[in-house]
């Protein structure tokens, strides 16, 4: 069984980068990409728990090599300085040219995520700036983030079991993830020259042998503990339902449309602040629009769907002004309770009740929206800050 020592390196990051292309790091280059993040924190947050690395103001990571090493458990490579240095150069130039593309309905965005990295040779530190967009996706965790021991993920060995770790922890509340086959093969970098023969046989029970390994961690008075990543990790494929049999039973093609992991969930006593009663709630609405309309939702519609749970969270105990379009007079509302009735894979029936202040009257409104129309519907609302 391996021994790792107890680290306090936290890795905690939007939600949004699990979905976006990565570059083509090795292994051991996605344990420096994600220990550089465990160094980054808001210049908002508390002095106590910054960082003593990084410089918020300039986006900056100014970290010796030693303390480098360190934190990434370089040590452990077992590979002379030549070959260390040439892995650390090259992740360098990767960080260097990771650039992210993406699109909405509205906008396609293209931006690069590092200004800067250098190897200092003189002073022996690892100097990187973060681009400023990329560094305001990674720390904005309103909307929902993903967070991990970062010694636990160096401990891993494979790429694809280190991809499917991070996509796991995001769910660890629920203990329930259900990808859209295509999304899945794309975001665990499967080359399509994969059967699906090999994909069960060389990836997926090899990945999830390894996430339910156990290893001892040995804590700073010298007592263990052993951890286990993921207990009672299963998954299976989700066929196309192409109808019903005369019995109602329904009858399965031969395509996949998903795939679905489940494991016992859990929340970690060191981590549980980091995930609110809110979030868990938003995942279990997700859950249970599946399985009301027994169809998978894209990652997109389930992000949307977070969204609007979190903006219903933010307005939900305020005083709320809204503008009657035909008389132009604004009312002060309070909304009370919202309800959903899913209809299909994007439809989405929402009722909501709002309480006018002035005349104590409770109006009742019923809609069918996208999830997308729901959340601009939410934002048109504006909260009455003298209230």
């Amino acid at each position: 069984m391996k021994q790792i020592k107890k680290s306090y390196e936290i890795v905690k990051y939007n939600n949004d980068l699990n979905y976006m292309p990565m570059p083509k790091f090795t292994g051991r280059q996605m344990d420096l990409f994600f220990a550089i993040l465990s160094q980054i924190r808001d210049e908002n947050e508390n002095k106590h728990f910054l960082k003593k690395f990084f410089l918020p103001k300039k986006r900056q990571l100014i970290i010796p090599y030693k303390n480098f090493v360190e934190i990434c458990r370089i040590d452990n490579w077992k590979r002379d300085f030549v070959e260390i240095y040439k892995e650390i150069e090259d992740f360098l130039k990767k960080v260097l040219d990771y650039k992210i593309e993406y699109e909405t309905k509205r906008s396609k965005y293209f931006f690069v995520c590092f200004e800067e990295a250098e190897h200092d040779k003189i002073n022996q530190t690892i100097n990187i700036t973060f681009q400023s967009r990329f560094y305001d996706m990674i720390i904005d965790h309103k909307y929902g983030f993903t967070i991990f021991e970062l010694q636990e993920f160096i401990n891993l060995k494979g790429k694809y079991t280190k991809i499917l770790y991070r996509l796991l922890k995001q769910f660890k509340a629920t203990g329930k993830l259900i990808m859209n086959w295509k999304d899945f093969i794309s975001i665990m970098e499967i080359p399509n020259t994969y059967k699906m023969s090999d994909i069960d046989k060389q990836i997926l029970k090899p990945v999830l042998k390894e996430l339910q390994e156990s290893y001892e961690k040995i804590k700073d008075n010298g007592d263990k503990e052993i951890c286990t990543p993921f207990k009672n990790l299963k998954y299976k494929k989700i066929k196309q339902v192409k109808g019903k049999d005369k019995n109602g039973k329904e009858i399965y093609g031969r395509d996949i449309i998903a795939i679905e992991f489940t494991f016992n969930n859990k929340k970690d006593d060191k981590l549980k602040l980091e995930l609110t009663e809110e979030d868990n709630n938003a995942f279990m609405l997700i859950n249970k629009i599946e399985q009301d309309i027994q169809r998978h939702l894209t990652i997109e519609c389930k992000q949307d769907i977070i969204l609007c749970c979190r903006y219903w969270r933010t307005y939900k105990n305020s005083i709320l002004l809204i503008s009657n379009k035909k008389t132009k007079e604004t009312s002060k509302v309070e909304l009370i309770t919202v309800t959903t009735k899913p209809l299909s894979i994007e439809n989405i029936e929402y009722t909501m009740h709002l309480k006018n202040l002035k005349t104590g009257y409770i109006q009742k409104n019923q809609k069918v929206y996208s999830a997308e129309q729901f959340k601009n519907y939410i934002l048109a609302f504006r909260i009455d800050n003298d209230a």
